[in-house]
């Protein structure tokens, strides 16, 4: 019997591929400029020749000229459609879609929904065309924006919900949604392009309460068109997430930049599996050649400690760190805030740092 699984490999920006058996789909493919420090090889979008456009932008349609081959099919709405067309790509190629299509690609069950674009204003886009950045780095600025501001978005904004193997995928375009529309709820994973917007983290946390989901991907954070671009921290959400929703699987930036950005490894796929009703929960790591830092990383979560003693009053309780909300020094003793006690833990602040470094333990001064 087949396995059931997908697998997401995440390039950078909103560029993604994902394998169910012998289908493939890329999700907005596109190539960094040549100064930005995400690199993403000639041939990592090779042996796909389907292309979902999620919306018009240049930073998603770019590229699609350079990667259409005789039997590629580019599905898109009529902006980024007409765009394509003026950069010479043949209408045998494209595919016109609207919201409310439902068709399959393969493995693929695909369903297009209304989106909506993180609102851009006048104002936004002058702040980011002459901002300290841009007049700093004015080689080739031209011609850069002319190929930006060439690709037009005109409110074609899609969601795709993409059904294979047992498995939901929502793929939003941009981090917002459009009031009327009756999106899918509770999906296997949500893609979160976390970008575009000052009050990035806010809108974040609505999506996250509309949708539901039960894990994220953060995309589009990186640098990949600079001096317009910039690397958007993601920490903050990140931290959120994961005190105030233990139970969501949140896929970081931090777990990514390491292949993507120092290109030990040009992709890191995620693949998300159905076991067997008997299976037990497993990590399977597969890798040409696994560095110091994985084997540490692997025997540190093995090994970590995830129990410490605290004490109120007189008593003595066993805390598990992950239901830790913080530890606090304060007249050389150490507190752990849990639930609605706050205890005395026996250790000092870089003992506890050493003890759950490995779980994402991260010490402020």
């Amino acid at each position: 019997m087949q396995e059931k699984r997908v697998k997401i490999t995440w390039y950078g920006t909103a560029s993604v591929r994902l394998t169910a058996g012998s289908s493939q789909l890329l999700i907005d493919p596109f190539f960094p400029f040549a100064d930005s420090s995400v690199k993403v090889p000639a041939d990592a979008y090779e042996g796909c020749s389907n292309i979902l456009v999620s919306h018009g932008h240049f930073d998603h349609i770019g590229s699609i000229k350079d990667l259409v081959r005789d039997d590629t099919a580019v599905y898109c709405t009529k902006a980024p459609y007409q765009t394509l067309c003026r950069k010479g790509v043949s209408r045998s190629n494209l595919h016109l879609i609207s919201v409310g299509d439902v068709f399959s690609i393969g493995e693929f069950r695909i369903t297009a929904y209304n989106g909506k674009h993180i609102k851009l204003s006048g104002w936004d886009c002058i702040k980011k065309a002459f901002s300290k950045r841009v007049l700093q780095n004015r080689k080739g600025i031209w011609g850069k924006l002319k190929k930006i501001t060439s690709c037009l978005e005109k409110k074609e904004t899609l969601c795709y919900l993409i059904e294979a193997c047992g498995k939901r995928i929502l793929i939003l375009g941009s981090l917002a949604l459009a009031d009327n529309e009756n999106y899918p709820t509770g999906a296997d994973i949500v893609f979160f392009p976390y970008q575009d917007s000052e009050d990035i983290f806010n809108l974040a946390l609505s999506v996250f309460e509309r949708l539901k989901p039960q894990a994220v991907l953060l995309t589009h954070f990186d640098d990949t068109f600079p001096p317009f671009s910039t690397e958007t921290d993601t920490s903050d959400i990140e931290e959120h997430l994961k005190k105030m929703q233990p139970s969501i699987s949140l896929i970081t930036a931090a777990q990514l930049n390491y292949d993507i950005f120092n290109l030990r490894r040009p992709i890191m796929r995620i693949i998300i599996e159905s076991p067997q009703p008997d299976d037990e929960d497993v990590v399977i790591v597969r890798c040409a050649s696994p560095d110091q830092r994985l084997i540490s990383m692997l025997l540190a979560y093995q090994t970590a400690k995830t129990e410490l003693t605290g004490y109120l009053d007189d008593r003595i309780v066993r805390l598990n760190y992950q239901d830790v909300f913080y530890f606090e020094a304060n007249e050389n003793k150490v507190f752990a805030y849990y639930h609605s006690d706050v205890y005395e833990v026996k250790y000092k602040l870089y003992e506890l740092e050493e003890l759950f470094g490995p779980l994402d333990f991260v010490r402020c001064s």
